[in-house]
């Protein structure tokens, strides 16, 4: 949108296997600049970050930090944010955005296809998200499973997230049901 904000978005993945160990990282940066302050305010914003694991057996660590320049950043679309987390997002209240915010995560996955239980998934994520006057934290549990045969393309997951605020707004949990039927697609 040249004529009202640039935006980009750098991402590079980089992974490597060592015997039993995958190593993985992720670093990224976006800019966004308005080009005209009418339609989104006077915006010259930045964030970068790094997420870095390690995976072996079935589990797979992965830490999280990202830095949010003094700017809140305009996000309509979604722009693939170094720490994606599921209800603060989507609840309204944004986090990993949020202007001169330091954001620091860790997730542990497990996938129990090494137990012999091909399409079951667990995860717990923690997160901080750490501005000027506000910090908030996030505890995400999910748990996910994949259907095959003859139910290839349905998933259940059973998602729980407790989200504590520290500037005086309400402490909340969520709880969720997912039920999904990806049509005509075989496989992952």
């Amino acid at each position: 949108m040249p004529d009202n904000l640039y935006q980009a978005w750098f991402n590079a993945t980089f992974s490597m296997k060592m015997d039993n160990l995958v190593l993985h990282a992720s670093p990224t940066y976006f800019l966004q600049k308005s080009q005209v302050d009418e339609e989104v305010g006077a915006l010259d914003i930045y964030q970068y970050g790094l997420n870095a694991g390690v995976g072996a057996f079935g589990f797979d660590l992965t830490a999280f930090y990202a830095k949010t320049g003094d700017d809140t950043i305009y996000d309509p679309w979604g722009y693939g944010k170094v720490i994606v987390q599921q209800i603060l997002t989507s609840g309204g209240a944004p986090s990993g955005d949020r202007s001169d915010e330091d954001a620091y995560a860790v997730t542990l996955v497990y996938e129990f296809a090494a137990l012999g239980v091909k399409g079951l998934s667990a995860y717990v994520f923690y997160g901080i998200y750490d501005a000027p006057g506000s910090t908030i934290n996030e505890t995400d549990s999910s748990l996910q499973y994949a259907f095959s045969g003859n139910l290839d393309g349905l998933r259940v997951r059973l998602h729980f997230a407790q989200i504590d605020k520290d500037n005086g707004q309400e402490d909340f949990n969520d709880y969720r049901l997912y039920v999904t039927y990806r049509f005509g697609v075989s496989g992952k």
